[in-house]
């Protein structure tokens, strides 16, 4: 396989994988009997977790070669936070994949974006990345289908079979890339830069600005808050929620 094609279809199968529960996640735990408070903490924890990580595992993306291994890593441990999810009703428990999931998250982007650069180069990068977006979008339009009817036909809990089985097609995926065509040195900008991560991050203020505005970003949440308050005014039920829930998105 080329290439490229390896890239498309592993930003397609990795939507899957990243959505995770997304605005499943608040009604789930709402439905199992969670307080509005606590479900909301578990719902944080994983922007707060993938938010201080962000930094330690770009610089750590920036200096390993075993990148396929790291995603693949990233992926697994998605998969394995979203079934953690359903099979237990401990807070503290939950609140621990969240943070596992978080983390695995934040890593996903910079990874797919230096194997893109790694592959195809700084001159094919932006061509490569939308497409790599096309196949991404794809990729959300699929998993929503297939976790509303999941959540429609067994319950949100089913939902989880969903990640696990994007989760096996991206690590599938990541099996037909050659290692040996990675450039590494353009995988992290094709820069030579000997200062440290956040010495690069404090002393360059575009990367100051866009970390700030990061910080106030917040409409993203809207549809999960919306479907939490649903759950609360009894409006909606567990199971045949999915796909109803699945249109809004």
């Amino acid at each position: 396989m080329q290439p490229t094609t390896s890239l498309l279809a592993l930003n397609f199968a990795l939507a899957g994988a990243r959505e995770g529960f997304g605005p499943f996640l608040g009604v789930y735990l709402q439905q199992q009997g969670f307080a509005p408070a606590a479900t909301g903490l578990a719902m944080g924890l994983a922007g707060l977790a993938g938010l201080l990580a962000t930094t330690p595992v770009g610089a750590l993306i920036d200096r390993t070669r075993a990148k396929r291994g790291l995603l693949a890593g990233a992926v697994g441990a998605l998969a394995l936070g979203a079934v953690a999810l359903v099979a237990t009703k401990s807070l503290w428990l939950i609140a621990l994949s969240q943070l596992v999931i978080g983390i695995a998250d934040s890593s996903i982007a910079p990874l797919v974006a230096a194997l893109t650069l790694g592959l195809v180069g700084q001159a094919a990068y932006g061509r490569q990345v939308s497409r790599n977006e096309a196949f991404n979008h794809a990729g959300n339009a699929a998993n929503a289908a297939l976790a509303g009817l999941l959540g429609y036909t067994c319950g949100l809990s089913y939902v989880a079979i969903a990640i696990v089985a994007m989760a096996v097609a991206s690590c599938g995926v990541l099996l037909t890339f050659d290692a040996t065509q990675i450039d590494h040195n353009a995988a992290r900008g094709g820069e030579q830069d000997e200062r440290s991560t956040f010495r690069v991050l404090f002393e360059t203020r575009p990367l100051l600005l866009l970390a700030a505005s990061a910080l106030t970003h917040s409409d993203s949440a809207a549809l999960p808050l919306t479907a939490s308050r649903m759950a609360v005014a009894g409006l909606v039920q567990t199971k045949g929620f999915g796909l109803s829930l699945c249109s809004a998105m």
